[in-house]
């Protein structure tokens, strides 16, 4: 066998192997890790009640439907921080509802939240829509129906995948 019978030789049997060992590292990397399969994320500012309101969140759900993520609420007109988790994540087409236990509350509000939101699109012509961020006394679940999501966001944006 000539040298350059020799070097593709050696060369194939080094690439294949380390082909293995890269396919391999990369499946143990993401054993753990379940695909997202929905996702809702933004920030933005909306008045309703008189009060301007800043709320920012994200969320995600897996292929195995496990949900996480966080929303914060904070009303600046009278400087009340909240703080969710959010546990329920329902997304049907560009229309997000998500609900949760407090985390962190600087007024002592009620235990839980409910809010839905509805990506439009981007653009200065693509107007999102919230609901109120609403307080409650007892986990509703994502799938009810509390408030429709009909106040303009004054700026941010939203994104529903």
């Amino acid at each position: 066998m000539n040298n350059e019978g020799m070097t593709r030789s050696a060369l194939t049997m080094v690439a294949v192997p380390v082909a293995a060992l890269v396919m391999l590292s990369a499946a143990v990397a993401n054993a753990g890790e379940t695909r997202v399969v929905a996702s809702a994320t933004g920030g933005y500012q909306a008045t309703y009640s008189d009060r301007t309101r800043s709320i920012e969140f994200a969320a995600t759900r897996d292929a195995n439907n496990n949900v996480r993520g966080q929303v914060q609420f904070n009303n600046l007109d009278t400087g009340a921080i909240l703080h969710y988790e959010v546990t329920c994540l329902h997304i049907d087409g560009n229309v997000a509802t998500m609900t949760g236990p407090i985390k962190m509350d600087s007024t002592a509000g009620l235990p839980y939240f409910w809010l839905r939101v509805v990506d439009n699109g981007q653009g200065r012509l693509a107007t999102d829509f919230v609901s109120p961020f609403v307080t409650i006394d007892e986990d509703v679940g994502c799938f009810e129906d509390v408030y429709s999501p009909g106040i303009p966001i004054d700026n941010g944006n939203i994104q529903v995948r």
